[in-house]
Order: C-alpha cells, then structure tokens, then sequence
C-alpha cells in the first residue's frame, strides 16, 4: 500500500488520504483538484523540452546518407524508365523499403511532436521548416 509522508515522524494511506478528499466540498474539491492537475503537469513540462530537442533533431537530421539517396535516386529514374536490371530491381526495391521505413519513423516523431506541442501536423513542419520529403514522386 502506498503511504504519503506528511511530516517526518507522520505517515497517511493514500486511501485515507482519498477517503478524505473524497468528502471536500465541490468547490475544495475542483481546488485540489487544480493544484494536483498543476503539480503533475509541472512535472510533465521538465522532461517536455528535452524531448522536443531530441524530436527535432532526428526529424531535420538526415533522410538517407548522401551516397545512398544518389543511388536511390538514379535508381527511381531507371525504374521510371523501366530500364532497370534485375540486380538493379533487387537494390532498388532494398531501397525502397529503405525508404519508406525512414518516412514511417520520421511520421512517427512528427506525430508525437504534434502531440506534444498540441500543433497541427503542418503547423509543426512549418515552424520547423521542415518539407515534406517524397522520395516515391521522383
């Protein structure tokens, strides 16, 4: 059972503690009410720009290594042309999966940035100036 220390030497159940919540008053009740909502979401806010930092920086980082997004992308114009070989269809498809792994994981961040800055999804990338990268409309 969880006990809460009020001072040193005085130790409350939380069920007590909840027992006696329980029989505030309406308007002490939305008081304390407030007060704790306050207390966790202070707690909540310190870890919150750490972990925008963090978002930000894996989204704007980079999508492919320069070597690979070049290879991918002479690849795309093969396969657009349908001149592509069959080990080139291989790497191309390697790629492409590749690919689409990067934007579902970068979806992934945005979303939950979103999330945390209660943004819309183009709003987020706007302030970022983050573009949407389509590798798949070459």
């Amino acid at each position: 059972m969880i006990a809460v220390e009020i001072k040193p030497e005085v130790k409350v159940d939380l069920d007590e503690i909840l027992d006696g919540v329980s029989k505030l008053k309406t308007k002490d009740l939305e008081n304390f009410h407030r007060k704790i909502g306050g207390m966790l979401s202070s707690r909540k806010a310190k870890s919150i720009p750490e972990r925008e930092e963090y978002l930000t920086a894996k989204i704007k980082g980079e999508f492919l290594p320069k070597k690979t997004s070049s290879k991918f992308e002479a690849l795309l114009e093969k396969s657009a042309a349908k001149t592509l070989s069959p080990e080139e269809e291989k790497e191309y498809q390697q790629l492409l999966e590749v690919a689409q792994n990067k934007s579902l994981q970068r979806l992934t961040w945005l979303v939950e940035l979103c999330q945390l800055r209660g943004e819309a999804l183009s709003d987020t990338m706007d302030k970022l100036g983050i573009k949407a990268i389509n590798p798949f409309n070459a």
